[in-house]
């Protein structure tokens, strides 16, 4: 039996507020009715992307919580945290962190990987790039996205 690889999506992004691009991702898949986790680099960045999706749109709402390595139970769709295990069994990852090989495993536990195909800084795009050829080079199914969602 072949093992499914997840697709992975990359999201133009020409400006360098990478948060809220974030953010609207997270809100289009919530509104799918998806799990979804937002794995960061840091602690500080997961707080402060808590933060924001308490506040990026007032219209909105996005039941979110923020994990650590010793969360084991969680009843919420959308999570953050820092720690490669999937072990919410969450549907989509969205990628604000750098990527390594040492964590295929991880990627290869979510059905989608959202990324970003960042043109707002070179070093950003440069990064970018080398994400995307990863995930190909593994044999992902890879796609580019037109625009963010709404």
């Amino acid at each position: 039996m072949s093992e499914t690889l997840p697709e992975t999506l990359f999201y133009p992004l020409h400006s360098p507020d990478k948060d809220r691009a974030i953010c609207r991702v997270c809100q289009h898949y919530f509104e799918q009715r998806h799990t979804v986790f937002i794995y960061t680099r840091t602690d500080v960045h997961a707080n402060a992307l808590d933060s924001l999706l308490w506040t990026f749109r007032q219209e909105s709402f996005i039941p979110h919580t923020v994990i650590d390595e010793f969360t084991y139970t969680i009843d919420c769709p959308v999570v953050i945290g820092t720690h490669d295990s999937n072990r919410f069994e969450s549907q989509i990852l969205i990628n604000a962190s750098d990527v390594s090989a040492n964590h295929i495993n991880f990627y290869k536990s979510f059905k989608t990987i959202v990324d970003f195909a960042d043109k707002s800084d070179d070093v950003e795009h440069h990064k970018s790039r080398e994400r995307y050829k990863l995930f190909k080079d593994l044999g992902f199914a890879m796609q580019l996205a037109e625009s963010l969602p709404a």
